[in-house]
């Protein structure tokens, strides 16, 4: 698969997470990583992760009966819509991802921090 990810370091991305629409992959030289879900690709950055994952889990909260919801990219009003199914997977994806941070404190990930500012351990 053709990456976002472009390191000059020796060594490939590293699968971190996967899922059966995604993977989140990071590159072990930078700690830049990437998000491959469906149609989607983003280039993240180690502080982007906990603040995307608490997005997804505050739209999963939406009752079931309300619109699809909306994850805006930017500022100027790029977004991306998942039914809460995708929500759901993408939550998972994420979460497994920064569930391995924690096993591995020290490893490829350095320290997350949330949207808040608490670091993520």
């Amino acid at each position: 698969m053709l990456s976002l990810l472009d390191c000059s370091g020796a060594g490939s991305p590293v699968v971190v997470s996967r899922s059966e629409s995604g993977e989140l992959t990071i590159c072990p030289n930078c700690g830049d990583m990437e998000l491959a879900f469906g149609n989607l690709v983003l280039g993240l950055s180690q502080d982007d992760l906990v603040p995307l994952l608490e997005r997804v889990v505050e739209l999963q909260g939406l009752p079931p009966a309300s619109s699809i919801p909306v994850i805006y990219l930017t500022d100027n009003g790029v977004g991306v819509r998942f039914t809460h199914g995708e929500l759901l997977e993408l939550r998972q994806l994420l979460e497994s991802a920064v569930s391995l941070h924690t096993q591995l404190a020290a490893g490829p990930f350095g320290t997350l921090h949330s949207a808040s500012g608490r670091v993520v351990h």
